[in-house]
């Protein structure tokens, strides 16, 4: 009897053992897809990217725009919901500031990277933006509706 239980302990232990590094591996993060305006200004360039697993995935992704160069400074998520396909987005009145001296190339850039990233790794298919509360304004535009997947082909 000694004899039939020893093998299986020993397999056992070699599964629990192979069980044990496993839960200790850490984790890989979330790969998402950034969209980063291309060097003309006229599309978007899909780069993927990992996204930490610690904090919030949508201050990952804009933390992630931030360090490419496509998102300002000082731009942070306040709150974000998603009710099936539909995000809700409330950043820092930073973005705001900072859009009021681009121009409208820039603008359409800045917004399509951040809706297009947004929107890819939440799986969803509009974003409603809010900057401190209130509606997105521009000096060239007021977003207060839902915005869509930005195309570069609208730039030509």
């Amino acid at each position: 009897m000694t004899r039939k239980l020893l093998p299986l302990l020993l397999a056992a232990a070699v599964l629990l053992t192979g069980c044990a590094i496993t839960l200790h591996d850490p984790p890989q993060g979330r790969e998402i897809t950034l969209y980063l305006p291309n060097e003309d200004g006229t599309g978007f360039d899909e780069v993927p990217t990992v996204i930490p697993p610690d904090g919030l995935l949508s201050q990952g992704v804009l933390d992630a725009l931030r360090e490419a160069g496509a998102l300002p400074k000082g731009v942070k998520v306040v709150r974000l919901e998603q009710t099936g396909q539909a995000l809700t987005l409330d950043v820092t009145g930073d973005l705001a500031k900072a859009l009021a001296g681009t121009g409208s190339t820039e603008e359409y850039m800045i917004l399509g990277s951040l809706v297009n990233s947004l929107l890819g790794a939440y799986g969803a298919t509009t974003l409603s933006l809010t900057a401190g509360g209130a509606p997105l304004e521009t000096g060239h535009d007021s977003y207060d509706g839902p915005l869509t997947f930005f195309e570069s082909g609208e730039l030509v």
